[in-house]
């Protein structure tokens, strides 16, 4: 059969059929719905009730539907309620190649089954529309770039479906998706766009996307297999107040290469999922989620989660109340996240909240180059069950940073060094071993603690892996031989080298531990090695304190060091004869030496500057200033331009009464913008906001300390 309206262009409503309807029907081979002049098409109807009812225009068995005509579409009124499109199979069609606007309150549902196929060539702007192809069937909107709202769908809708092999959803001409609906409640709602069982979503033309406008709710992009495939190549910035997540199962596998700015996002992969970011650098921001949330989530073997790109993580969130929240990234079970190129954490803006690194299970996490930690809140490094964290040169100091190895066989593998600094009273940074983890560090390892109870590692493994030279903080206090106190900052064991790679490490007390160290003069502090646990069921594992493998060299520089050997706590100076300044050493299974050395030439703040010469002994400002992103101080020549002793940058004590107060404060704001060389406390040239930053850290103290002044 056939029916032809084609005549002059014509609107159609059907607004005031308030229930289910079938609006225009084509079925069997020949039977041909002419409706090529028909150019809006209204289904805007009001059913008053939170029940779905839906209008459809279905085509099904050879029928064939005209609709070229149609410019613009408008949804039933209700968020619940459906305008359907439906094509049964491959031998039907809907002509809708004129299509450009899809509107209205409600929902514009395109189903495909069958191996049917629908082109929307013309479409540019799309409010509340749901593409769902089945069964090989293809849809394609390809044409002009055109965006995407699904703003006013409050509630659970899968948005783009596409399931089955050979089932394709071409949106490749899709730019903007956003799905910023508020449903005004604190449910969570979510809005899905899923492949599975071979399935194809091309989005390879989206550039952003905004996620619902509450915290609670979602956005989920879903891979449900490793047949199935969402293209993204172009996505590059992910906003919204909610959460934008990223789902991979099954084996799936996600690019995202363009990403640059990431506000809320969540990523998870599984199953030998593979999911990367790792184009240009991109910022990531959490800070408007506030309550419990997994950021970054890889588990199972092979899975992994490369987000090798991303370079500042700001988790600085503020829940407004007492309770402690947590945002967590976890590695588990044989999976692995690349965190490679991460350089910044900011931790949550509140004290009792945590950023979490959480690696169990034979996980594995890579913060290789993360140098700097700020916030208010804490960040925990949590390694339990086999876990390996990888550090690099870390110093950590501005937030609540604590790193906890839980159990036997987990590693922190530290490829730089690792300073820990204490961040003030309220704010420490704490290190804390079970029985046999391991600490591995590439570089140096120093602290500024004096609460021992911070750094935990007298039952645990530190091995230093580097190359020549490597430096370790001293901070115990001397006890001599005695039976050695718990908490003295000592080790369980101390590794040096290993069978393939030779390292010198020094022993050095270039910071005061509150333990007997002299600021101006040699170290007094002492380090103890007290051995680790018997097992009964492993007899051949070695307890002892010290070993030095592979021809590596350990160097005293005259400070004192105790080890527990076979049971007995040995002061090690006692091992070498009169005269005899190094030694071999093949106790523990180890190959290696140990050198008396000199008594050490101290160098705090590892400015190049030896104490004993330094003007300004724990502020670097030498020509060896470490760590510049640190310490960007800019004038690293000890410059003293008042010849006192005591170099510009640790004197702001103008008036030379020995206290930092309001009068060197008023002497400062009257020489602002001039190039008085006594206030150019930074040495930039000019006296002006970084000398006065400078002044405030050191109110109400003396200059200093220095060890050249008289």
């Amino acid at each position: 059969s056939s029916l032809t309206a084609n005549g002059p262009l014509w609107d159609y409503s059907s607004a005031g059929l308030p229930r289910n309807a079938w609006l225009f029907n084509a079925s069997n081979p020949g039977s041909v719905l002419d409706l090529s002049s028909m150019q809006d098409m209204n289904a805007g109807f009001n059913d008053v009730n939170g029940n779905v009812r839906a209008h459809t225009v279905r085509v099904g068995e050879g029928a064939v539907i005209d609709l070229s005509g149609l410019v613009s579409v408008t949804a039933p009124a209700r968020a619940e309620d459906l305008l359907v499109f439906s094509l049964n199979d491959a031998t039907s069609t809907i002509d809708l190649s004129s299509l450009s606007t899809i509107g209205g309150g409600g929902q514009t549902v395109f189903d495909l089954f069958r191996g049917s196929s629908l082109l929307l060539p013309s479409l540019s702007n799309v409010n509340n529309a749901r593409f769902r192809v089945r069964s090989a069937s293809v849809l394609t909107a390809n044409g002009s770039l055109w965006d995407y709202r699904s703003a006013g769908l409050p509630g659970r809708f899968t948005l783009f479906l596409a399931t089955d092999p050979g089932s394709v959803l071409d949106l490749s001409s899709l730019q903007n998706l956003d799905d910023g609906f508020n449903d005004a409640n604190g449910s969570v709602s979510l809005h899905t766009v899923t492949a599975s069982g071979g399935g194809t979503i091309d989005l390879s033309g989206l550039v952003s996307v905004i996620a619902p406008a509450r915290a609670e709710d979602r956005l989920v992009f879903d891979l449900a297999d490793a047949t199935s495939t969402i293209t993204l190549t172009r996505l590059a910035s992910i906003d919204g107040g909610g959460q934008t997540v990223f789902s991979l199962i099954g084996g799936s596998h996600q690019s995202l290469p363009s990403l640059s700015s990431v506000n809320n996002g969540r990523f998870f992969v599984s199953g030998a999922s593979t999911l990367a970011a790792n184009g240009p650098l991109w910022d990531y921001s959490s800070a408007s989620l506030p309550g419990d949330f997994t950021l970054f989530s890889a588990t199972n073997p092979g899975s992994v989660l490369d987000l090798s790109s991303l370079q500042n993580l700001d988790t600085g969130f503020n829940d407004n109340d007492g309770n402690a929240s947590a945002h967590v990234l976890v590695a588990a079970d044989g999976a692995r996240i690349d965190l490679s190129g991460l350089v910044s954490v900011t931790a949550p803006a509140r004290a009792e909240d945590v950023l979490e690194l959480f690696v169990a299970d034979n996980g594995a996490m890579d913060v290789s180059r993360l140098r700097s930690i700020t916030g208010s809140g804490e960040v925990a490094f949590v390694i339990s069950r086999g876990g390996e964290l990888r550090i690099g040169d870390l110093a950590a100091a501005a937030a609540t940073t604590n790193i906890r190895l839980n159990d036997p066989d987990t590693t922190l593998d530290a490829a730089g060094s690792l300073l820990l600094e204490r961040a003030g009273t309220t704010s420490p940074v704490s290190l804390w071993t079970t029985p046999d983890a391991t600490v591995k560090i590439g570089k140096d390892f120093a602290f500024d603690h004096t609460d021992e109870a911070q750094l935990y590692l007298e039952s645990g493994v530190i091995h230093f892996t580097g190359t020549s030279p490597q430096f370790v903080e001293v901070g115990g206090v001397d006890l001599s031989t005695a039976t050695p106190t718990s908490l003295n900052f000592g080790f369980g064991q101390m590794i040096v080298g290993s069978d393939t790679q030779a390292t010198t490490v020094y022993l050095r007390d270039a910071i005061d531990n509150g333990n007997g160290h002299v600021l101006c003069g040699p170290g007094e502090e002492a380090l103890y090695l007290l051995g680790l646990q018997a097992e009964p069921a492993n007899p051949a594992k070695n307890i002892n304190g010290l070993r030095i493998l592979g021809g590596s060299t350990l160097v005293l520089n005259g400070i004192p060091m105790y080890t527990e050997q076979d049971g007995a706590l040995v002061d090690v100076r006692t091992w070498f004869p009169p005269g005899q300044s190094v030694i071999s050493y093949d106790l523990n299974n180890s190959n290696g030496f140990i050198a008396l050395g000199s008594s050490p030439e101290t160098d705090a703040d590892a400015d190049g500057v030896f104490d004993k010469d330094d003007n300004c002994v724990v502020v670097a400002n030498g020509p060896n200033v470490p760590f510049p992103w640190l310490n960007p101080v800019i004038d690293p020549n000890q410059r003293d331009t008042n010849g006192d002793g005591y170099g510009n940058i640790c004197d702001p004590d103008l008036d030379g009464n020995g206290i930092v107060q309001a009068a060197d404060l008023a002497n400062l704001k009257r020489r602002f913008f001039t190039r008085d060389p006594d206030a150019d406390l930074d040495g930039n040239g000019f006296v002006q906001a970084g000398d006065l930053a400078i002044m405030k850290r050191r109110f109400f103290q003396p200059p200093g300390p220095s060890c050249v002044a008289p």
